[in-house]
């Protein structure tokens, strides 16, 4: 019997402290056999303490096969969302985005409400989060609409072009009724950089998982994602 091996692992093992979480399948695998090639014959181990540290061996491979498959999943949807984000350029879009741009004079401003409304206000901000726009649309019937704004700020001026922040605010019998923000239109880049690929349509940047549809294009097909 090696007592000189059973010392060194047990010095190891006070020097470590190791777990079955900290060690690898084989580690785990060797631990045991050197424990039991070296155990003291006249006081074996007892059969239940044998049982848990196979239970815990057999969990310890669940858990390694489970993150192996969880890395080689999340691999693939990462290549994909890559692939989908650049396969989208070109293509009109419709996706959840509270922004918009204002390009030459005016824009049409997307929303959905979630359903009929008694008060619809629809409110434009600028970047720096003033209010340059108010409107009071009235009732509101549930579902798609849109609102075509002139571009004009309070004052009845005409604002400079760039990126705004627009909210529907809508009430029914005093209580608020959800509104869904929308954005449509050409993607012009595609950013897949990071762990989260981006879309640009015009200047504005929407995550891809924002993107509620694919619009029909002269050569291409409408489709929802």
């Amino acid at each position: 019997m090696q007592i000189s091996n059973v010392t060194e692992l047990n010095s190891t093992a006070d020097r470590a402290e190791p777990t079955a979480a900290s060690l690898g399948q084989q580690d785990f695998l060797r631990m045991l056999i050197a424990q039991l090639e070296n155990q003291d014959p006249l006081n074996p181990q007892e059969a239940t303490e044998f049982s848990a540290q196979l239970a815990q061996f057999s969990s310890l491979e669940q858990e390694i096969a489970m993150r192996t498959s969880l890395e080689q999943i999340s691999t693939a949807i990462a290549g994909g969302d890559k692939s989908t984000a650049i396969n989208l350029i070109g293509r009109d879009v419709l996706a959840e985005s509270a922004q918009f741009e204002l390009n030459g004079g005016g824009a049409t401003l997307h929303y959905d409400l979630a359903g009929p409304s008694d008060t619809t206000v629809l409110e434009i901000r600028d970047a720096r989060g003033a209010l340059v726009h108010s409107s009071d649309l009235g009732p509101g019937s549930g579902g798609p609409a849109e609102f075509q704004w002139d571009g004009a700020g309070l004052s009845g001026i005409p604002l400079p072009s760039g990126v705004y922040n627009f909210e529907v605010l809508a009430v029914a019998d005093l209580v608020p009724v959800s509104t869904t923000t929308l954005i449509e239109g050409r993607v012009s880049g595609a950013d897949v950089s990071s762990g989260i690929p981006t879309l640009r349509v015009g200047d504005v940047v929407i995550p891809l998982a924002n993107i509620l549809e694919v619009r029909g294009t002269s050569d291409r097909t409408g489709a929802s994602l």
